[in-house]
């Protein structure tokens, strides 16, 4: 599946530990399973797909 890499490293503090996010725009509608999967292998993180969109969404630790 083809994607591009849309935004990255939005930050926040969440119980004293930062998370940062990365967006990936998909080639057609957003499959729940592969953006889940491409997160976790990336970032060990998790990812969501926002509903009827193209756009992956993953959340995960900043490395510090």
């Amino acid at each position: 599946m083809n994607y591009k890499q849309l935004v990255r490293t939005v930050t926040m503090e969440s119980q004293g530990q930062e998370l940062c996010h990365e967006y990936f725009v998909e080639s057609g509608i957003c499959d729940p399973k592969h953006c889940a999967d491409r997160c976790t292998d990336k970032w060990k993180g998790s990812g969501k797909c926002f509903n009827g969109t193209k756009i992956c969404g993953c959340t995960f630790k900043c490395k510090t």
